[in-house]
């Protein structure tokens, strides 16, 4: 039986995110430079069968491509004009199907010059970039303010795409949709694209034989979720949620309620509200980061660090400062991990490897060795 949301609530409120610099562990790990002349890095990830290969996601609009160390003179996407550069909008990310190397199709997620979210197919013609002309729209969410646009999308190990949407915002923060299953936004989906660029809902999805439910859904709740990624070695899913005030860290299981809009971490957002059945965050990040300065990573599960093993590296975007969560049988400790003087983050990813790399608004690669 589940356990209630007040019991696994008061386990957490008695569990403390321990903050400490633990030297003698993680003070040997250093940023190296990798490459610089970068535009605003928003993703560093890579492709299925292309360990010498670095996607390098820049918000206006293009997707670098490092090899064997160096910025390859041809890119792998080109939509510069045609998404929103406002601030937290752009190109988000990118996402590479396990059949890559053969198809040449890979997904776009993006903030549209109109403002709206788009998941978007793309399909490369050997070393050419793919262009705006390529796309095709897998979905599209509507956005009426331009806050919580929150998305994020990665193939899962089950080889199924996983797309996360925010409750598209607005002033007073009221939207209810992240609780209705009859609505794509505030949630986690979970879909299987077919060849002919549209898609299907996996039969075992949770809500696929409920009325008027929406068969994409996977989980439900959630305000502004960034950024998500499977740690390799549990295969389990970690996202980040953008509160208002704090910022949450949910494992993410099939068919769960993480709360949004009824509950922020483990408190009511709304009056008289009922907590029975929301699943609470699995921890929360300290709050001297603001939210928006937040900036996600991945659980380290690379050869070369052995200090990281385990570890969630996240950092702040306005200090430069790189942190780490450790869990030891439910209790997070929070560890910062190096101060990059000067820099902003941007973003932080990995290679085909597991190894970490970090992305600065001066537009430079960094790798973190020891």
């Amino acid at each position: 039986m589940k356990r209630s949301f007040w019991v696994v609530a008061l386990i957490l409120s008695c569990i403390t995110v321990a903050v400490a610099d633990d030297p003698k562990r993680l003070t040997s790990i250093q940023a190296q430079l990798v490459t610089k002349g970068l535009e605003h890095p928003s993703q560093i990830t890579y492709a299925p069968g292309e360990p010498d290969r670095l996607y390098i996601v820049e918000r206006e609009g293009l997707v670098r491509i490092l090899q064997n160390g160096k910025l390859r003179s041809t890119d792998l996407l080109d939509i510069e004009g045609h998404v929103s550069t406002k601030p937290m909008q752009g190109l988000r990310g990118v996402a590479f199907p396990p059949d890559y190397q053969s198809s040449g199709v890979f997904y776009a997620d993006f903030i549209d010059v109109q403002g709206d979210v788009v998941i978007g197919r793309f399909h490369r013609l050997k070393d050419d970039p793919a262009e705006w002309d390529s796309l095709g729209v897998l979905m599209k969410f509507a956005q009426a303010f331009p806050n919580d646009n929150g998305s994020f999308m990665v193939f899962g190990p089950d080889s199924l795409l996983y797309i996360s949407s925010g409750d598209g915002g607005g002033p007073t923060e009221s939207i209810e949709a992240a609780q209705r299953t009859s609505s794509l936004v505030g949630k986690v989906l979970r879909i299987s694209p077919t060849a002919d660029g549209k898609y299907t809902s996996p039969n075992d999805n949770p809500f696929t034989n409920q009325s008027r439910a929406l068969s994409e859904i996977w989980a439900v709740g959630f305000r502004n979720p960034r950024h998500f990624s499977f740690d390799r070695q549990t295969h389990r899913l970690l996202l980040v949620d953008q509160g208002r005030k704090t910022l949450e860290l949910n494992y993410i299981d099939k068919g769960q309620n993480y709360g949004w809009n009824i509950a922020e971490g483990t408190s009511c957002t709304l009056p008289n509200c009922n907590l029975a059945g929301l699943t609470p965050p699995t921890t929360t990040i300290q709050p001297e980061i603001f939210p928006d300065k937040f900036v996600p990573g991945f659980v380290y599960r690379g050869a070369k660090i052995p200090q990281l093993q385990g570890r969630y590296l996240f950092g702040d975007a306005s200090t430069g400062q790189l942190f780490t969560l450790a869990e030891t049988n439910g209790s997070w400790t929070q560890s910062n991990l190096i101060q990059l003087a000067g820099k902003k983050i941007s973003a932080i990813g990995e290679d085909a490897a597991g190894e970490p790399y970090i992305g600065t608004d001066e537009g430079e690669l960094l790798a973190l060795i020891q």
